[in-house]
């Protein structure tokens, strides 16, 4: 058996890499070495705001384009920039950015995520009329619509932070109906529901999955009453419960085959201070490194008999070529080697808890090469 495998460069689907400039310096490190470009979501917080215009997107590249310089290590990563959908959005705004080559367009219903609260539209507002426009518009531009699919509400009762994404099944329905040339990605999908619901949807419809919701299960980050037992652990989506993590995993290995090359990987990187993860409640999301998340998903699939061909087409050929982009011509060496995960990156204010820290793993990624 081979304690080394070689595969094409993964391609990052799903990151935030924050904004301030000292956050910049430590949370590009989660990604370099291991992904030499992928989709940074914009849903950056205040005083900064949302990515909402192309000048947004083009200053907030930039930015990242300066960090992966400074930090000298000699790799390369392309940010891939979604304008995010809100109330100030028109069809011209997404006109403008396709343009200047920005061809993706994200939305995070209200107070779903972070920032999301910034100008945020609910999925009850949605499809009302400037919001629908964008949307035809989009659509018109062939644009990539990715979506963080919860409902917060229903009949002006909350909903269980668990139950958020099948409740919001109805609204994805209604969003294909009314836009049935819309290309969409829903992001982050965990539950067994929403798998389900895919294996039926038009063919434009795809999506991602990340590596927590195949490993980590509800009761992991809450209490049995719903309160938050591990902060660490809390992120949005919520962990999910068992079914949902079986069937995560059997669409990421390609085994429902209805589901078959219609989903990718989508790490969602999401990093906070040790501070905001301390909060009640704390910030929503967990800080996945590249260089973690790839041989964790690697050991999953190797534990369940699953082939290398079928981990690097989920992890470097669908979503590039879903996105109308080649897949990378590098490749990524990941090797058996244990290694101690570091507990933090960054130090001060900014030192950010990294998921498995001080836990060892048996693979590693050895290098990847452009």
């Amino acid at each position: 058996m081979s304690d080394r495998i070689t595969i094409k460069k993964p391609f990052g689907g799903h990151l935030h890499l924050r904004w301030t400039r000292k956050m910049l310096r430590e949370t590009i490190l989660l990604v370099l070495g291991v992904y030499g470009r992928g989709i940074v979501i914009g849903n950056l917080s205040k005083p900064r705001g949302l990515v909402k215009t192309r000048e947004d997107a083009v200053r907030y590249r930039n930015e990242i384009r300066e960090a992966v310089w400074e930090a000298h290590t000699g790799d390369r990563f392309e940010p891939i920039i979604p304008l995010m959908l809100t109330k100030r959005t028109t069809p011209e705004t997404l006109e403008k950015a396709v343009e200047w080559g920005f061809n993706f367009l994200k939305y995070i219903p209200g107070k779903t995520s972070t920032g999301s609260e910034d100008d945020g539209i609910s999925l009850d507002e949605l499809l009302e009329e400037m919001p629908l426009r964008c949307l035809k518009k989009a659509a018109e531009l062939k644009m990539y619509f990715l979506i963080h699919l919860e409902r917060i509400t229903k009949g002006g009762k909350l909903i269980p932070e668990i139950d958020r994404e099948v409740a919001a099944i109805p609204d994805l329905i209604k969003i294909i109906e009314a836009v049935p040339n819309l290309q969409i990605s829903v992001e982050h999908v965990s539950t067994a529901e929403l798998l389900k619901f895919l294996e039926t949807a038009p063919k434009n419809v795809t999506f991602s999955l990340t590596v927590h919701h195949a490993l980590e299960t509800y009761d992991k980050a809450f209490h049995p009453d719903g309160t938050i037992k591990n902060p660490f652990l809390y992120c949005m989506p919520v962990l999910k419960r068992v079914k949902d993590v079986e069937a995560v995993r059997r669409a990421m290995f390609g085994l429902n085959l209805k589901l078959k090359g219609r989903g990718y990987s989508g790490t969602d990187i999401a990093p906070h201070p040790e501070a905001s993860k301390r909060t009640i409640p704390p910030a929503a999301g967990i800080c996945i490194s590249g260089d973690v998340a790839m041989p964790m998903r690697w050991m999953l699939f190797k534990e369940n008999g699953i082939s290398k061909e079928e981990f690097e087409r989920f992890e470097s050929v669908y979503a590039p070529t879903r996105y109308g982009l080649s897949p990378e011509e590098g490749s990524c060496i990941i090797k058996r080697e244990k290694w101690m995960v570091p507990k933090t990156v960054g130090q001060g204010t900014e030192e950010i808890p990294v998921y498995m820290g001080g836990q060892e793993l048996d693979w590693r990624v050895e290098e990847t090469r452009s």
